[in-house]
């Protein structure tokens, strides 16, 4: 089968943003099992593109004025000026451009299904067009909610924008050939908005045990390091105070431990000026004992993943939480990390609590902070939990295993297309 993968993101090969990141984890998979897979996403707007990321080819489709991928130092806020001005004209000109690309790579790579990743509307009007005037059956590939209570309300779009993003979501899972949800939570939402059962995929987001080699505790349980890796961005549908708050009031009873936060954005600010989390280290007296390492490739993962002896996965319960299946923890339990979770959504699928994770049930620091307290204090409990992390990967939360399930829906549409 010939699948061509789109998403409305940016192709950064540094570091692919999260949904273009399962994207591509699933072409691969695609690839590993004999079918063509090819994926396709927006021009950087850095300039720097790139062939193909581990045997995926890329294909690059017009992106200008949106160019949406989160960029820092500014960029970002650069690119939102520029397109918010006359933003229907803008997106339906785009979208003429995105009819004409994509239909040019059907051609060529003679693609049978297009498996659309987000349904932001000048790629999804694209997508459904192309299926209108030559058959092709598309897949919508469902892994959060952008609409209405999900990520355009935290960012604060319009409210018109909101509704047209929640329109967009249901609209187009609703007239897919199939759809594939990668939460619990999003397969009820779509049966609620209408999509049929028998069209309906549950594959879940998965980290790469492939990419990660577990080696159990990296120090001595007197001067543990904390670990937390994300978006750092006030938009991102989380308190991440809690996490400072938290490392606070475990330093207080384990006075060597250390906390390492990886990922960029605006909460740690830039070195010119600090964000809120780097000031609020200063002010509960941590901050040395806290490092932020920004923006890193993906490929550094793992190194830094060696450093860790307890993971965090610090999450409120909303909307974005309850729909999200978080790559970030299915990481942690790849490296044999013991984690420390809130139990909400999919982390309450993913982990058993005190077996291969920590389960904390409040948005409480205090309970967080027992939890890890705890934890450190009974090591050979803490390494038993590691291995069971890794050992579940392994057996049952791996790609494969969602490629199998987003491959049945892709085979899905293609008969009931025929």
């Amino acid at each position: 089968m010939n699948i061509l993968f789109v998403s409305p993101f940016d192709l950064v090969p540094q570091r692919l943003w999260g949904p273009t990141a399962r994207l591509h984890a699933l072409a691969k998979e695609f690839r590993a099992m004999g079918h063509i897979a090819i994926l396709a996403g927006g021009e950087p707007y850095t300039g720097q593109k790139a062939e193909a990321l581990d045997g995926v080819p890329f294909a690059h489709l017009p992106t200008a004025p949106f160019h949406r991928y989160p960029y820092d130092d500014g960029v970002r806020e650069k690119i939102m000026a520029r397109w918010k001005p006359f933003f229907l004209p803008r997106v339906l000109w785009l979208t003429v451009k995105r009819v004409a690309a994509i239909r040019k790579i059907c051609r060529k790579e003679n693609i049978e299904v297009i498996y659309l990743g987000r349904t932001f509307p000048e790629t999804a009007l694209a997508c459904f067009i192309i299926r209108l005037f030559t058959g092709i059956p598309v897949v919508v590939d469902w892994d959060d909610v952008e609409g209405l209570m999900g990520f355009s309300s935290k960012m604060r779009l319009p409210l018109w924008m909101q509704y047209l993003y929640t329109f967009c979501e249901t609209f187009f899972a609703k007239r897919a050939n199939a759809v594939v949800a990668a939460s619990a939570f999003l397969c009820e939402y779509a049966r609620d908005v209408g999509v049929q059962q028998q069209k309906l995929f549950y594959a879940p987001t998965f980290g790469d045990h492939k990419m990660f080699t577990p080696n159990g505790r990296s120090t001595s349980t007197d001067s543990p390091t904390l670990f937390y890796a994300g978006n750092l961005r006030s938009d991102n549908g989380l308190n991440m105070e809690l996490l400072i708050e938290t490392f606070a009031l475990v330093k207080m009873s384990v006075p060597g431990a250390r906390l390492l936060v990886v990922g960029g954005g605006d909460l740690i600010g830039s070195g010119v000026k600090p964000g809120p989390l780097p000031w609020l280290a200063q002010k509960l007296g941590v901050a040395d004992s806290v490092e932020f390492t920004g923006d890193i490739p993906h490929r550094q993962m793992p190194a830094l993943l060696e450093r860790a002896d307890i993971c965090l996965a610090l999450f409120p319960v909303n909307v974005i939480t309850l729909a999200k299946s978080p790559i970030k923890v299915y990481e942690y339990l790849c490296a044999g990390k013991p984690v420390v979770a809130r139990a909400v959504g999919e982390i309450n699928g993913c982990i058993t609590d005190c077996v291969n994770g920590i389960l904390v049930y409040t948005d409480s620091p205090n309970e967080y902070a027992q939890k890890i307290v705890a934890a450190l204090k009974d090591p050979d409990r803490l390494d038993k939990v590691g291995e069971n992390a890794r050992r579940s990967v392994e057996e049952q939360f791996n790609w494969p295993a969602s490629a199998r399930k987003a491959l049945e829906a892709c085979e899905a549409a293609l008969a009931a297309a025929k």
